[in-house]
């Protein structure tokens, strides 16, 4: 009886734990490689694809080719203004000043006061 429990001490327990372990790391790591490549990347893969030209083409593209067409009209009419003459520039400064002054008198004359 003696030779058993140390035969079950030294060898049994060890390489059924070991056994045991190795197992349980081995189907989890099939499980886990099985899930992220079939179920999550082929999933993900099978999406972008549907996604690709509706989302990339329609709506990023589209934001993207809107920007540089609002920056093509802005810069059309910021062009005009640009003459090059220091008296342009001069009355346009002293327009801003007049906006600004008027904005901020505002709520005194509203107020009566």
């Amino acid at each position: 009886m003696y030779w058993d429990e140390v035969y079950n001490r030294l060898f049994e327990r060890p390489f059924n734990w070991l056994g045991k372990f190795l197992a349980d790391v081995i189907d989890w790591k099939f499980w886990h490689d099985y899930v992220h490549d079939q179920v999550i990347g082929k999933g993900f893969n099978t999406i972008a694809r549907i996604l690709a030209n509706p989302v990339d083409l329609g709506l990023i593209d589209g934001v993207v080719n809107g920007i540089g067409a609002l920056t093509r009209w802005i810069s059309g009419g910021v062009r005009r203004i640009q003459t090059g003459y220091v008296r342009t520039y001069a009355i346009t400064l002293l327009f801003g000043v007049v906006v600004v002054i008027i904005v901020l008198m505002l709520p005194l004359i509203n107020n009566g006061g």
